[in-house]
């Protein structure tokens, strides 16, 4: 990215309940780059403290299905800033070489420097591939909608979702606005069929497809990107999930050892 000494940066802290806001500001302290956004049509009124996604250019009517990404597109359509990024109310990208201490303005510079994108480390599966993990009628139909409207990206999709391609979740991330932009205006298109064509147990599954997508997305267009831990704020088991599936001796341990001896049993 082409970093210039007026470069400037939005981060945003996403959340759905005002009583999560204290823990927010705990967090972020006097920090200036870090903005809360409400998401969702039930925030009320803005305040010095946060935003609403149902002001101003907005999706919110969209959040119960795709989540945080109504989020993304009204960073997209309303921040005047050049670099924007998004954490969660429970998760936060951080420096581990500071004691996980969040982002601050001069880490994400010198990294987009020669990147694209800052996204959350990625893991790939214990066994088999991403398809044999989490394969489901929903991730059928998102490529069957990708195969119509984007063919061109199938290659890219085979190559993420059929392969054991190390997935970045949450649709987190911190880069240049137009790159964001341009995934968002690529992405709605499928998720606003998918939302259509599909009945959920769960309607947030779409936002689940929209995590899929971004890694296709970042492949297909051979985006640079570094990535960036997470600190889990709250959420206990959350916590546990997250500390192991990063160890490098358990998942060698499940996956060359556990596994093979499975099968042979």
């Amino acid at each position: 990215m082409d970093i210039k000494e007026n470069t400037t940066i939005e981060f945003f802290v996403c959340f759905h309940n005002l009583k999560q806001l204290p823990k927010i500001k705990k967090i972020i302290k006097e920090n200036k780059i870090y903005k809360p956004i409400f998401l969702g049509n039930s925030c009320e009124k803005e305040s010095e403290e946060y935003y609403c996604e149902n002001k101003g250019n907005n999706i919110a009517h969209l959040n119960p299905y795709i989540s945080e990404m109504s989020g993304i597109y009204w960073m997209c359509k309303n921040s005047k800033a050049d670099i924007i990024g998004l954490d969660h109310y429970r998760r936060y990208f951080v420096n581990r070489k500071y004691f996980g201490k969040i982002l601050d303005e001069k880490f994400i510079l010198e990294n987009l420097k020669d990147n694209d994108l800052l996204i959350h480390h990625g893991t790939e599966p214990l066994r088999g591939t991403n398809y044999d993990l989490y394969g489901r009628e929903e991730v059928d139909d998102t490529f069957n909608i990708l195969k119509k409207l984007y063919p061109d990206y199938v290659d890219a999709y085979n190559e993420v979702i059929n392969a054991d391609y190390p997935l970045s979740f949450f649709n987190m991330f911190v880069g240049d606005k137009k790159i964001i932009n341009g995934y968002m205006e690529w992405v709605l298109p499928i998720l606003e069929e998918l939302i259509n064509a599909s009945s959920f147990s769960n309607p947030r599954i779409v936002g689940v497809m929209g995590e899929f997508l971004f890694n296709v997305y970042i492949h297909h267009n051979n985006l640079k990107y570094k990535w960036v831990h997470l600190k889990v704020t709250e959420d206990f088991n959350l916590k546990i999930r997250m500390f192991f599936s990063k160890i490098g001796f358990v998942r060698f341990f499940f996956k060359n050892i556990y596994y093979p001896l499975k099968d042979k049993l």
